[in-house]
């Protein structure tokens, strides 16, 4: 398998303080990204999420470890000519036009697209900011920075797309237009590396991820391989079931809600359910589905973080 990115030991060292005392970042960060994949870099804040994609970038040196970025040193300028960035915060010039600020990443970075007019229009066209592209950007919110920054990563036709927080400031409309991009990113061949803290996003979107903690990876892979099959409890689906509910004992944290003609009842474990299903067999409720209910990747995440975190001896 080809690796697009590849991260071997990394350790980042900086200065911190009035003092300027040195304070580790990065521990021992390691990971690969498959080219044609899309993967997610999830993490909570202050994890090096943000120093990490620095590296990748070239923008840092790392203190101690290797990094190749489509198989050359990430500030080489082969390397540079075939990534797209975008990152979290948009500081885009406030007195240019987007068609303006797309010509000149365009030239700056030799592109043979630099007076094609059909190509520009094409990207403003597809992120949904081609009827703004003759305004002015001081005029722009977040969201719409946040679209015409989207452009300018994918205008000189990048190989790899590295994206910080690419949902930030979205609406649900422009968050679509984001997850179609990358879609059609992946559909082309193209290798798409971003953080996210959206996490269902990245649990749609994403064929890998890479979980980072306290500047150490906690876990890389396909969601359920790192995951498992958890449940997280159990659904029952009933009718005909309200008066023979209030008159049963259910186990402490049972919940109870209608919906619709149905009363469903959630139980936190297998065992719970069988015994639940025992006592409902002789009425006249009617079991209309059970199901095993599986935890969202948010949840996921948070377990295993918890599950690293050193525990305080009392």
């Amino acid at each position: 398998m080809t690796h697009v990115i590849e991260a071997q030991n990394l350790q980042k060292d900086l200065k911190v303080g009035f003092w300027g005392h040195k304070k580790a970042i990065l521990h021992d960060v390691t990971f690969k990204v498959p080219q044609g994949a899309i993967v997610g870099f999830v993490g909570p804040n202050g994890a090096g999420k943000s120093t990490t994609i620095k590296l990748l970038l070239g923008a840092m040196k790392p203190t101690q470890g290797q990094i190749s970025v489509l198989g050359q040193p990430p500030s080489s300028t082969q390397t540079k000519a075939k990534v797209g960035y975008l990152p979290e915060i948009q500081n885009l010039p406030r007195t240019l036009k987007p068609v303006e600020l797309i010509q000149l990443h365009l030239h700056l970075s030799n592109s043979s697209h630099v007076n094609n007019t059909s190509h520009i229009d094409g990207l403003l066209e597809k992120v949904g900011m081609r009827s703004l592209k003759d305004q002015l950007l001081k005029g722009f919110s977040k969201g719409q920075q946040q679209r015409v920054g989207l452009a300018l990563a994918l205008c000189h036709t990048p190989d790899l797309l590295i994206l910080d927080e690419p949902m930030s400031g979205l609406d649900p409309i422009g968050r679509k237009v984001v997850r179609d991009i990358i879609t059609e990113q992946k559909a082309q061949g193209k290798t798409i590396f971003f953080s996210s803290h959206v996490l269902p996003d990245v649990e749609a979107l994403c064929d890998e991820i890479i979980l980072l903690n306290e500047g150490r990876t906690l876990s890389q892979g396909p969601i359920n391989q790192i995951f498992g099959s958890h449940h997280s409890g159990y659904e029952l689906t009933l009718g005909q079931a309200d008066k023979i509910l209030e008159t049963m004992a259910l186990p402490s944290g049972t919940t109870v809600q209608r919906q619709g003609p149905h009363i469903v009842v959630q139980v936190d474990s297998q065992k719970e359910c069988l015994r639940l299903l025992q006592q409902l067999e002789p009425t006249s409720a009617i079991i209309h589905k059970v199901e095993a209910m599986k935890p969202t990747l948010e949840e996921e995440v948070i377990a295993l973080i918890e599950q690293t975190q050193p525990r305080e001896v009392s």
